[in-house]
């Protein structure tokens, strides 16, 4: 059968020549049988050969279709929208024309800054500076913005100098004060609630909307998904609720957004979040119809297209 198979071609010319150098294939005059010595040698190289892929009547572990057909990376989908809104003007006009007419937003595809994977509270508490480099300039300032967090949630600022969980090493007045994004969950329960819990101001600091979109007046957070919905989990996150609440934080923290209209939208393929947004067959048929000679809007193009499958 082995002599059979290296005959028709089956097995793969580079496996077949170690094969041939680890055995001896006679025919019996007799009966026509193959006699295969040193069949020990064949057995144990022979599975690890075919682990490396020596048949070639196409049994391979994946298909050999190009990444860009199974991707299916809703990150990677995102940026190539927003790479499409930074170059192609026309493209961008008609996207924020449709969100603006949506939300009541007033994005102008010829003044707008856009962000992706957005940890604007992290990254505004690191510029606030380090505690190790000037504790004494950097320890007020993190006060402040605890004290305005706390008040803002409806506690007493001076949980701070009573409940461990907002220092570094848990002693009271002598470590650092925590980035909301490292408070200890557990601990947290410890301390008696509001009407609104201390975790989710957590999980605003750890969460990092897809994109952000900033023009005139409106910051537009847009959360991009293709198979997946919005985030949950069995201790109370709720990935739409934070959004929503890390919009209410960055205006009361963030003096360059005070003066700013917060938008929670989405980018989806039908609609699947209660977050009223576009869907992807309309980014699409935008990008279609704006395409030109942009190689970069061409490649995206080609990119995004793939996304149709999901409405045959």
């Amino acid at each position: 059968m082995m002599e059979s198979l290296i005959k028709k071609g089956y097995l793969k010319s580079t496996v077949a020549s170690l094969l041939s150098k680890m055995v001896t294939i006679n025919k019996s005059r007799k009966n026509g049988r193959l006699i295969l010595r040193n069949k020990n040698l064949l057995y144990r190289n022979l599975f690890f050969y075919l682990d490396l892929s020596f048949i070639s009547i196409k049994l391979k572990m994946f298909n050999d279709s190009p990444y860009t057909k199974v991707n299916r990376e809703e990150r990677h989908f995102g940026f190539l929208f927003g790479s499409a809104v930074i170059h192609n003007h026309e493209f961008a006009q008609k996207v924020f024309d449709r969100y603006n007419s949506i939300l009541g937003s007033d994005l102008d595809a010829n003044f707008f800054d856009i962000y992706f994977e957005v940890a604007a509270l992290r990254d505004y508490w690191r510029a606030l500076g380090k505690t190790n480099e000037n504790y004494s300039e950097t320890h007020p300032k993190r006060r402040i913005v605890l004290d305005m967090i706390l008040r803002k949630m409806g506690y007493d600022p001076d949980i701070i100098d009573h409940y461990g969980v907002f220092w570094t090493n848990g002693n009271i007045g002598n470590g650092k004060l925590w980035c909301p994004s490292e408070w200890n969950i557990n601990e947290l329960k410890k301390i008696p609630s509001t009407d609104k819990n201390l975790v989710s101001v957590r999980w605003c600091f750890n969460a990092k909307p897809d994109i952000l979109i900033v023009s005139n007046t409106s910051c537009v957070f847009i959360e991009a998904k293709v198979e997946s919905g919005g985030g949950r989990s069995n201790s109370g996150y709720d990935q739409l609720d934070i959004q929503e609440e890390i919009s209410l934080l960055m205006k009361l923290l963030v003096p360059d957004f005070q003066k700013h209209n917060f938008y929670n939208s989405s980018l989806t393929l039908n609609d699947e979040l209660r977050i009223t947004g576009l869907k992807w067959r309309e980014v699409i048929e935008d990008l279609s119809s704006t395409l030109g000679n942009k190689a970069g809007s061409i490649y995206v193009h080609k990119c995004l297209t793939e996304l149709l499958r999901y409405y045959n």
